[in-house]
């Protein structure tokens, strides 16, 4: 899903963002704290496989077109095609969409497409186009009202570090492998992707292989079910504290 807000945000994303998208008014997000995997769920994962993470990450509330819309002579969106969501207290809430294909619009550089609902807030009425801070022309009345439905999609790290004025943190186990009766892991920190050199450390475990043993990392307990060449076999009793 990350990709795919990369692609809506396109290669365009550091130039506007700050130009074009705050005449938009302020992104739709919300903070979220995500693990993985689930607890108490029995889980596998091979040599250099995260065990388990626990990460910061922000949404992007967005619309998902069910049925396409004419936005220009030459210009159509499909259904399915995402928009990024925007609120301003003026004008209310409208969903966008950055097409570098400009030549279908008849611009001469990346545009963004803005459709904005009407009162029912599930068929979008209107549209207008957006560049470098501006609004270029009026608004205008689609030929045709499109239903859309709503959802949260995941922002890029850099992008939700900018919209929640704070880094993204992620801590995670890495499953280092089992030899000898020993179980290695590596825990490990990061801040908006980049790792935390002076907060990760290397931990070993006895495990003589008949049954299940418990470990805890930072405060995450783990129960191994079985370790060998073909990868580790757990399940995740409690998070990081």
């Amino acid at each position: 899903m990350a990709n795919a807000i990369t692609s809506l945000y396109g290669s365009c994303l550091l130039i506007l963002v700050g130009t074009a998208l705050q005449a938009q008014g302020e992104p739709i997000v919300r903070s979220h704290q995500g693990a993985r995997p689930v607890a108490n769920e029995e889980s596998h994962v091979v040599q250099g496989e995260a065990v388990y993470s626990e990460f910061d990450y922000v949404t992007q509330s967005a619309a998902v077109l069910l049925e396409p819309v004419v936005v220009g002579p030459r210009k159509r969106l499909a259904a399915g095609e995402v928009l990024l969501g925007f609120d301003s207290k003026r004008q209310g809430r409208r969903y966008c969409k950055l097409d570098e294909d400009h030549r279908t619009l008849g611009m001469r550089e990346a545009t963004w497409v803005c459709l904005v609902p009407g009162p029912t807030n599930d068929t979008f009425v209107s549209r207008y186009l957006l560049a470098q801070g501006a609004v270029l022309g009026r608004r205008k009345k689609l030929s045709k009202e499109a239903q859309f439905r709503i959802t949260d999609v995941p922002l890029p790290t850099e992008r939700a570090s900018e919209v929640s004025g704070r880094r993204m943190f992620r801590n995670e186990i890495v499953f280092q492998g089992a030899a000898g009766g020993i179980l290695r892991f590596l825990y490990r920190e990061f801040g908006n992707d980049m790792a935390r050199p002076a907060f990760s450390q290397e931990l070993t475990y006895d495990f003589p292989g008949d049954g299940s043993l418990e470990v805890a990392v930072k405060g995450a307990r783990l129960e191994i079910l079985d370790a060998g060449n073909a990868g580790l076999r757990y399940r995740i009793l409690r998070g990081f504290e």
